[in-house]
């Protein structure tokens, strides 16, 4: 999206279309899979139903907001610059909350490898027990 400016064949507009369109298509089936990655099992609807809704407010918001651009500075280039460049902004707002989540969930791993069940003597009764590490 960012290099359409600088084409000025038709035949190369063409082409790039034509990759963005197609990665488009297969990155778009796994986004249920990536969703699932980082809100789990048990949050997967809350975590689709945020990324339509997502989703929704971009394509609401992109088109009139492109316009803007155009109506202020003329040429169409800068609306593609803008494009990109949010977009290259998103993935990188992405980066603290994945490895947060990545974090968190070996941190959840560790701990439940470092638990014990013992059993109390003289009872039928068992407790669980972490272990520290020093």
């Amino acid at each position: 999206m960012i290099l359409l400016p600088l084409l000025q064949n038709k035949v190369w507009i063409l082409f790039m279309s034509a990759i963005l369109g197609s990665t488009y298509c297969v990155t778009g089936g796994y986004t249920p899979d990536v969703i699932l990655k980082l809100v789990g099992l048990e949050n997967i609807s809350d975590g689709l139903g945020f990324g339509q809704v997502a989703k929704a407010l971009g394509s609401t918001i992109a088109g009139p907001l492109a316009g803007l651009l155009f109506q202020w500075s003329r040429p169409y280039e800068t609306s593609f610059y803008v494009g990109g460049s949010v977009f290259i902004g998103s993935c990188l707002l992405m980066i603290p909350i994945i490895t947060s989540l990545r974090r968190q969930r070996t941190y959840r791993q560790k701990t439940a490898h470092n638990t014990v069940k013992h059993v109390i003597p003289g009872t039928d009764e068992s407790a669980e027990i972490q272990l520290h590490q020093l």
